[in-house]
């Protein structure tokens, strides 16, 4: 399955920064991405950015197996790159 890879940063609704990797078929337009972020992460209005991994896209970087299944079974997969435990305190 091709993929595509978006380094992404987003605020979630009590304002703690997430970094991941936002997972999806190849191909995807940049507001379909932007809607299933805003989706996993809630609120009215999350600040959202994304930038496609033009490596990790192109079939270089591998996703893990769960990311996989994820993706294949709902079309979209997170990788978290920050644990959100760090930001908190």
């Amino acid at each position: 399955m091709k993929y595509d890879c978006f380094d992404t940063y987003a605020t979630d609704p009590d304002g703690t920064v997430l970094h991941f990797d936002a997972i999806v078929p190849a191909g995807t337009s940049q507001r379909v991405v932007r809607r299933l972020i805003h989706d996993y992460v809630g609120g009215d209005d999350p600040e959202i950015e994304i930038q496609r991994n033009r490596w990790k896209s192109s079939g270089h970087g591998r996703i893990g197996v769960a990311a996989l299944a994820e993706l294949q079974q709902h079309g979209f997969a997170v990788v978290p790159l920050v644990n959100r435990l760090c930001d908190a305190g």
